[in-house]
């Protein structure tokens, strides 16, 4: 699982479906609504290291394995567009459909 701490979109830490389930369940807040000292403060308590985010990764995510880390998406793209990329993440393995149907709800407002 690919993730954005903060709410950065698609940056940040890769971590495994497990590990995100255990820091939600510690803190009681999905991980990508943590911000980045919150996610790190539950990674270290909980002993959780972080993945190295790969090449294929950056691929999926249309990034340039140097760049920093994307910024949120602009207000204009609309939710089509974003269904379709967490859409692929999902078909690449990188997300779990549970993340994927939790964040169309959220973009559909369901």
């Amino acid at each position: 699982m690919l993730l954005a701490a903060g709410g950065a979109a698609y940056a940040g830490v890769k971590l495994a479906q497990k590990d995100a389930d255990q820091i939600e369940e510690y803190t009681g807040v999905p991980v990508e609504e943590l911000s980045d000292e919150d996610l790190q403060g539950a990674m270290d308590e909980l002993g959780i290291e972080g993945m190295e985010i790969d090449e294929q990764d950056y691929a999926a995510l249309g990034a340039e394995p140097d760049a920093a880390p994307a910024e949120a998406p602009a207000a204009e793209t609309s939710y089509l567009e974003e269904l379709e990329k967490l859409a692929a993440l999902r078909d690449q393995g990188i997300i779990s459909d549970e993340d994927f149907e939790a964040k169309k709800g959220q973009l559909l407002g369901l």
